[in-house]
């Protein structure tokens, strides 16, 4: 597969580190929730991807997920997302060990008649190899 070339709009790594980073400030507002998750799931189209997330639960002997917050996010906010995440693992992985991921979560395997299939394939033997 032929290198992406980066766009003219995308600074070189040189400009990058010698530009000073903007910080926006933060706050709360009034309704801010903080919950629990443990379990999500994606719903996607050509703007956006809506992640909805949840918590497992027993009922009898069934496990459900009980989903209670939804965030949609555009493409671009979800790439900056996972390159966050993955700064964050690695950070928390060098000083914590290894986050193991139990058999029963691995990812599967996409089906066959998925655009991008042999990329996620590789992508998720990656995932698997590193566990």
């Amino acid at each position: 597969m032929a290198k992406k070339q980066r766009p003219e709009h995308v600074p070189s790594a040189e400009a990058e580190a010698a530009a000073k980073p903007k910080v926006i400030p933060q706050r709360r507002t009034e309704n801010f929730t903080a919950r629990y998750v443990n379990n999500f799931k994606f719903e996607n189209t050509v703007f956006d991807l809506k992640i909805l997330f949840g918590q497992t639960a027993l009922i009898g002997d069934e496990e459900i997920s009980e989903q209670h917050t939804a965030l949609t996010l555009p493409w671009s906010a979800i790439k900056l997302l996972v390159y966050r995440l993955q700064a964050n693992l690695i950070l928390h992985e060098a000083i914590n060990g290894q986050v193991i991921v139990p058999p029963t979560q691995m990812p599967p395997v996409p089906p066959g008649d998925v655009q991008g299939r042999e990329e996620i394939l590789k992508l998720r033997a990656t995932f698997v190899e590193n566990q």
